[in-house]
């Protein structure tokens, strides 16, 4: 078998778990796999920073934020999971923002 076709199984692979993952995760919880790691992430790093997500999702900084502000926004996470963002006070780059969650999240 050549190296790119074990490449590409791999790859399916995953998408393919990844898809089967979320669709039970959203069934049993209406939570989307992509947020619930989000969600873990927040939950295990105190005083959680978007750069801290991005480092420990292998994502941009800026994919980073786009989630927060998405989930925060459209998903509602803000009420249901305490999830916000405050402003450091001795930093003023976007990337130094803060994002953190409530200790008493749901459990899934």
């Amino acid at each position: 078998m050549r190296l790119r076709q074990v490449f590409d199984d791999l790859v399916r692979f995953e998408t393919e778990l990844w898809n089967a993952v979320d669709a039970r995760l959203r069934s049993e919880t209406g939570v989307p796999l992509g947020t619930f790691n989000l969600l873990l992430v927040v939950e295990s790093t105190r005083a959680c920073r978007v750069n801290d997500i991005a480092k420990k999702l292998a994502i941009t900084v800026g994919g980073a934020s786009q989630a927060v502000d998405q989930d925060r926004t459209e998903r509602s996470l803000q009420a249901a999971a305490g999830l916000g963002r405050w402003p450091l006070l001795d930093h003023f780059n976007n990337d130094t923002w803060i994002t953190q969650a409530c200790r008493s999240c749901p459990s899934f």
